[in-house]
């Protein structure tokens, strides 16, 4: 999703519907993977802005590191609950974490099976 996001669409909404549709038609799977991105959007680097002072750098790192956790966390929860099949209580078991620091973290990231 952040991929889609951040690529400079040239061809405004037209390009974008094209190439939903093609992975749409494409894909052999429920969800979207990056997998299935053209290359020229898998290869687009997102815009930095790069710091100019070293405060700058420091507060960059810090939002770049709060975003990676972010993801992180989400991922896991998202694994946990599939491998339990969306049993909340299996999946916490099973990574070792009490049934509602789990469930803080669905709710933080607003999971769900569907």
């Amino acid at each position: 999703m952040k991929l889609l996001e951040e690529y400079d669409w040239h061809g405004n909404i037209r390009e974008l519907e094209n190439v939903i549709e093609k992975i749409v038609v494409m894909a052999d799977e429920e969800n979207i993977r990056v997998e299935h991105l053209p290359l020229n959007i898998r290869n687009a680097l997102p815009v930095v802005n790069i710091p100019w002072t070293n405060e700058e750098l420091r507060k960059l790192k810090n939002q770049a590191k709060k975003e990676a956790i972010k993801d992180v966390e989400r991922l896991f929860v998202i694994k946990a609950l599939k491998k339990s099949n969306w049993n909340i209580t299996k999946a916490a078991d099973a990574v070792g974490m009490k049934r509602q620091n789990l469930q803080a973290l669905v709710r933080k990231y607003q999971v769900s099976k569907n």
